[in-house]
Order: structure tokens, then C-alpha cells, then sequence
């Protein structure tokens, strides 16, 4: 894998911090309108978040890698200036060894020279190692000048790229420079995002205190509204009962009368009678049972009328056998019975409108009942739901506060790693820089060496040429020129 830059690596890095700030809005938003949407929503919610939350975990993971390739690649870089930093302090010691061979040579001419000096004027051979003299003392030259210019095209050549390495580290720490300031900028907004986030969670969940303040108040209205009308539900069967009690009464009263009537008028009596019947509702009970009343007094007094009627009827009978009191007392007898019968009807009719009555009483109560009883298992499932959704705003709430934090402490790490690896090249830039200036103080002073060498070898040509001009003519078959 090929190394990754740093700045790339803070810029993903940038980017992944942007995309949670962005990903908490809508996350706060969905936590303010939570009351709003349905159960499927809330599902699918929690399936993109939790995708979301893979695609950064994954994201992290390649991050973690990218960062581990870049520090594998600037570990490599600085075992690369490490060996030429080491490659240099042997072409230094290189350097110094043949300096002090250069030195040891130029004593041993010295001293040569010295020699011959000496002996010059009584050596016959010396013009002969004057001239080798000479010539060693050209060879050298031309080796140590070969050995310099070679010693000089190599200290430029690594001289040049210590400077491209440095220059390119120097522009390295820029950038991290730059990259960490941004680092750390973004990190202060990430902090401000967070405290406001923590602001408005505050604030949502005194919001949702005050909501479940007012839903346990609702809940507690609503219970109370359903004990009253329990309350008023069971004074209204009391009601009924009392009003069914009546009605037995009364018949229980109107058939002691019927048996009363029966024996006073026995089964051939018989008179005219009209029976108007009252109609009365359940709910006006007071009005109903005072109109009973009545009616059975005025029954009672028409059935002492009749009763007095069928006495007088009779005593007229026993007058006058001749009258036709037969007829008048079947039309009498027939009158009664329709009366009764009538009596009967009105008596069954009101039974059926009292046990209709009850009956629609009974069914308005069970409804309300029920209904009572569907509002509270309503209210009751409202009430879990919302907990329900409470507990799961909160869990997904927590979640993204540790994602959060988890991804702080990350770019936290990170931030430090950077600064670690920023201070390691600095202090390898100043351990580079510390070599390089080591290794310019030693060209230096191999320079300057150089230059006393050169002068020592422009002595040692100035001795020879005032030597060889000191040299007399030695007699022979050969003359010796003095000056070449």
C-alpha cells in the first residue's frame, strides 16, 4: 500500500467530524418530533443510524490503517537519512584517515628533505634524489589534488541533498504544522457542538419531564373522571333498584286491591268503568310514582263507587223483582272487566317501559363502562409507548454520546500521535542539522588542512628550487646544470 500524506489523513478525518456534527442534527431534530412520527419510522431510523454507525466504524478502521502506513513510511524515511547521515560520517573518517596519511607523508618528505639538505654538499647522489624527490613530490600532489577533487564532488553531492532532504522535512513540518493548528481548531468547534449538544439534551429532557408531568396529570384526571362516573353509574343502578322496588310495591298493592274488588263485587257485578292509564319515564321517578299514587286512589274510589253502585243495584233488585236488573248488572259486570283488563295493559305496559328502561340504563352504563375501560387501556398503552419511546430516545441518545466521545478521545489520540511524530522530525531535523553542521566544521577543517598541506608543499618546492640552485658542478665526465 502506498504511504498516505498526514494532511490527507486529517482532512478524511475533518470530513468524518463534519459528517457526525451533521448526523447529530437531525438526530436532536427526530428526538424533538419523537411524540410525532410512527413506530416505523422510529425502526427505520434506528436501521440507518446503525448503518451509518458501521459504514464510520469501517471508515475508522481504513483510517487506522492509513495512519499506520504513514508512520511505517516515515519510519522508513528516517532510517533513510539515518543511513546517509552514517554514509556521510564515514566519507568523514574516510576523509580524516587520508588526511593523516597525507600528514605522515609530508613529514617523511620533510624529513627526507631535510636529509638531503643536509647532505647535498657532500652526497655525490644527491641531484639523483633531488630529481626523485621532485617527481615523488609531483605524484603526490597529483594524487592528493585527484583525491580532493573526488573528496569535494562527493561532500557537494551529499552536502546538496542533506540541504533537499532537510528542505523537504523543514516543508513536511510546515504542513503538520498547519495540519495540526486545523486539527485543533476543528477539534474546539467539535467541543462547542458538543457542549450545545448537551444544552439542548438538556433542555429535551426537561421537555420530556414537563411532558411526563402532564401525562401523569391527564392519567391521574382521567381516573378520577372514571371513579366519578363509576360513582354516578352506581347511584344510578341504586336508583333503579329503589324505582323496581316501587313498581313491586304498587303491583303488590294493586293486586291486594284486584283481590279486594273481587270478593266486595264478587263474579256478578259489573258496572261502567274507564281506566285512563298514565305514561311516565324512568328518569322523572318522582313525577311517575306520584301519578301512580293518584291513579291507584282514584281506582280505590271508583271501585268504592261501584262497590256502592252494585249495593244500591242490589237493594233496588230486592224492591222491585219486576225491573230488568239482570241486564243492568251483566252491562255493570262487562264494564269491570274491561276496566281490569285495561287495568292489566296499562299495569304490563308500564312494566315493559320500566324493564326497557333498565335495560337501556344497563347497556348506556356497560358502554360507558367499556368505553371508560377502552380510554384507560388507551391511555395506559400511550402512556408504555411513550416510556417505550422514552427509553429508546435515551439508549439512542447514550449511543451517540459514546459514539461521540469515543470519536473525541480517537482525534484526541490522534492529535497527540501527531504532535509526537511532529516533535520526532523535529528533533530528527535537529539531529540532521546538528550532522550537517558537524560534517561542515569537519569539511571545513579538512579544507583549511588542505590549504597548510598546499603550503607546506609550496615551502617544500621553494627549499628544492633553493637547494638545486646551491648545487656546484661535481667533476666528472658529466656536467650538472645548476637551474633547469
Amino acid at each position: 500500500m502506498a504511504p498516505v500524506e498526514p494532511q490527507v489523513i486529517v482532512k478524511e478525518v475533518v470530513k468524518y467530524v463534519d459528517r457526525i456534527v451533521e448526523r447529530e442534527v437531525p438526530v436532536e431534530r427526530s428526538i424533538e418530533s419523537a411524540n410525532k412520527i410512527d413506530s416505523a419510522e422510529n425502526v427505520a431510523e434506528r436501521k440507518r443510524l446503525a448503518d451509518d454507525l458501521r459504514r464510520v466504524t469501517a471508515r475508522c478502521a481504513a483510517l487506522d490503517d492509513e495512519c499506520a502506513d504513514a508512520r511505517a513510511a516515515h519510519r522508513r524515511d528516517a532510517a533513510k537519512l539515518a543511513e546517509q547521515i552514517e554514509s556521510l560520517r564515514d566519507a568523514l573518517s574516510r576523509e580524516s584517515a587520508s588526511t593523516s596519511v597525507l600528514k605522515a607523508e609530508a613529514e617523511k618528505w620533510r624529513a627526507m628533505y631535510d636529509a638531503v639538505r643536509d647532505d647535498a654538499s657532500n652526497d655525490s647522489q644527491a641531484r639523483a634524489e633531488a630529481d626523485a624527490l621532485r617527481m615523488s613530490v609531483q605524484h603526490a600532489e597529483d594524487r592528493h589534488r585527484r583525491e580532493l577533487m573526488l573528496l569535494g564532488t562527493e561532500h557537494g553531492n551529499a552536502y546538496a541533498a542533506m540541504r533537499k532532504s532537510v528542505a523537504a522535512a523543514e516543508k513536511r513540518c510546515a504542513d503538520l504544522e498547519s495540519q495540526v493548528e486545523a486539527a485543533e481548531r476543528r477539534f474546539g468547534e467539535e467541543e462547542k457542538r458538543r457542549r450545545e449538544a448537551d444544552d439542548k439534551r438538556a433542555e429535551l429532557e426537561r421537555q420530556l419531564r414537563l411532558l411526563q408531568a402532564d401525562t401523569r396529570t391527564n392519567a391521574d384526571r382521567a381516573m378520577s373522571s372514571a371513579r366519578d362516573l363509576m360513582d354516578q353509574l352506581s347511584s344510578a343502578d341504586a336508583r333503579i333498584r329503589v324505582l323496581q322496588d316501587q313498581k313491586e310495591e304498587l303491583a303488590k298493592k294493586l293486586a291486594e286491591m284486584e283481590e279486594t274488588n273481587t270478593k266486595l263485587l264478587g263474579q256478578n257485578s259489573g258496572s261502567d268503568w274507564r281506566l285512563i292509564a298514565a305514561e311516565a319515564k324512568l328518569k322523572q321517578t318522582a313525577d311517575h310514582l306520584a301519578s301512580e299514587q293518584q291513579e291507584t286512589a282514584r281506582l280505590n274510589a271508583e271501585i268504592d263507587k261501584l262497590t256502592e253502585q252494585v249495593r244500591l243495584a242490589r237493594d233496588t233488585a230486592r224492591a222491585s223483582a219486576t225491573n230488568d236488573l239482570p241486564g243492568v248488572i251483566a252491562g255493570l259486570e262487562a264494564e269491570i272487566a274491561t276496566l281490569q283488563k285495561k287495568h292489566k295493559l296499562a299495569l304490563e305496559q308500564e312494566k315493559e317501559l320500566a324493564a326497557a328502561e333498565a335495560e337501556r340504563v344497563k347497556l348506556l352504563h356497560e358502554a360507558e363502562v367499556r368505553k371508560l375501560t377502552s380510554l384507560q387501556e388507551a391511555e395506559q398503552l400511550r402512556l408504555t409507548e411513550l416510556d417505550r419511546r422514552t427509553a429508546e430516545l435515551l439508549a439512542t441518545e447514550k449511543e451517540i454520546r459514546a459514539s461521540t466521545e469515543e470519536e473525541a478521545k480517537r482525534l484526541r489520540a490522534d492529535k497527540e500521535a501527531l504532535r509526537e511524530e511532529l516533535s520526532q522530525i523535529k528533533d530528527d531535523l535537529r539531529g540532521a542539522k546538528a550532522d550537517l553542521t558537524s560534517l561542515e566544521k569537519a569539511l571545513r577543517d579538512s579544507v583549511e588542512q588542505n590549504n597548510e598541506l598546499r603550503e607546506k608543499n609550496e615551502e617544500l618546492r621553494a627549499q628544492k628550487a633553493k637547494v638545486q640552485e646551491r648545487v656546484v658542478e661535481v667533476p666528472g665526465p658529466e656536467r650538472i646544470v645548476t637551474k633547469e
